[in-house]
């Protein structure tokens, strides 16, 4: 089920999706725990440019504490028009002092985000130049709600802005 809600300039993109299958990289926090889970993903987007993510597993209709969890934050900076400064950090709620554990899940999200996400952001960035993406017609789904109203909330703030400095 995906759903998203505004609050003022932030808004929540929120995914339950019951009975899922544990990934590979959740059964490294949660060893012990069942082959299927009731899986969260919720991103917290605050205008203009900080994310929070929530991810992680339940056991299947019990309480979220049961499961493993991990919160992640992704800071953008503009630097450019076409160039942006991105900071991240995340924790997790268990298995916290296992330090090898730290240290593979921390190379395999710096592998992800370099070898998958980086490039992809860069070939779009390439192919899109200056176009505001809107102007594409972009084909949307139902998952991208938060995203298209995020890209809203940030054009009425810039507009604000802009007619406050005009004014």
């Amino acid at each position: 089920k995906f759903t998203s809600r505004v609050d003022g300039s932030t808004v929540w993109s929120l995914s339950d999706m019951p009975g899922e299958p544990v990934s590979q990289f959740f059964r490294l926090m949660w060893p012990t725990g069942p082959e299927t889970g009731d899986k969260r993903q919720y991103m917290r987007w605050d205008a203009p440019g900080n994310l929070v993510l929530d991810v992680g597993y339940a056991p299947c209709g019990g309480p979220r504490e049961q499961g493993p969890g991990l919160l992640a934050a992704n800071l953008l900076t503009p630097e450019t028009m076409t160039t942006t400064h991105y900071f991240w950090g995340g924790a997790r709620d268990s298995l916290r002092d296992d330090e090898r554990l730290s240290a593979m899940m921390l190379k395999g999200i710096e592998a992800v985000f370099m070898n998958e996400d980086a490039p992809m952001i860069a070939a779009c960035q390439q192919r899109m130049g200056t176009t505001e993406l809107m102007s594409l017609k972009p084909l949307l789904l139902n998952i991208d709600a938060a995203a298209v109203t995020a890209r809203r909330v940030l054009d009425e703030m810039l507009a604000s802005e802009a007619a406050a400095r005009a004014g």
